[in-house]
């Protein structure tokens, strides 16, 4: 497992380089396009499995755009 910011990684993940911005940036920067993570707390174990969920969909499709921009 390779490790990013104290955490293992599953296999085959490579940690995102943070070189140029440290981790309460990225946080903002999360918080900021998704603004229903800064509400977890309040929501129980069903309703963050779902925001969890939309916000991995939501990056998902980003970075296939994003991909899919490069590629052409």
């Amino acid at each position: 497992m390779a490790f990013a910011f104290g955490r293992p990684q599953p296999h085959g993940v490579q940690p995102h380089d943070s070189s140029s911005r440290n981790d309460s940036d990225q946080s903002e920067d999360l918080m900021s396009r998704f603004a229903q993570l800064g509400e977890l707390d309040d929501l129980d174990d069903d309703q963050r499995i779902a925001v969890l969920n939309g916000v991995l969909d939501e990056l998902n499709r980003q970075l296939d755009a994003t991909r899919a921009q490069k590629s052409s």
